[in-house]
């Protein structure tokens, strides 16, 4: 059956070397840990949302916002972890 003019030919897949695969998914182990908690920081304190600072200055702003909220997780004896 003959594909529609629109419809691109669908891609081969290449392999990928065992190598290749382990640091794949190392990276979007340790890439999902980030963006999870940079969520939780937006999420908890509005100031992340709209930084208008220096970008030298937004790690001290970040860092500060991560103390105080596991210092609160602390205080109220919550996870971090996200229910399973």
């Amino acid at each position: 059956m003959p594909r529609h003019p629109r419809w691109p030919e669908p891609r081969l897949r290449r392999t990928q070397a065992a190598s290749q695969l382990t640091f794949n998914a190392l990276h979007r182990a340790t890439r999902a840990l980030g963006e999870r908690g940079f969520a939780l920081l937006t999420s908890t304190w509005r100031c992340p949302q709209r930084i208008t600072i220096s970008p030298s200055r937004i790690g001290t702003l970040v860092r500060a916002c991560l103390v105080l909220t596991l210092i609160d997780r602390q205080l109220h004896r919550t996870s971090l972890r996200p229910p399973q």
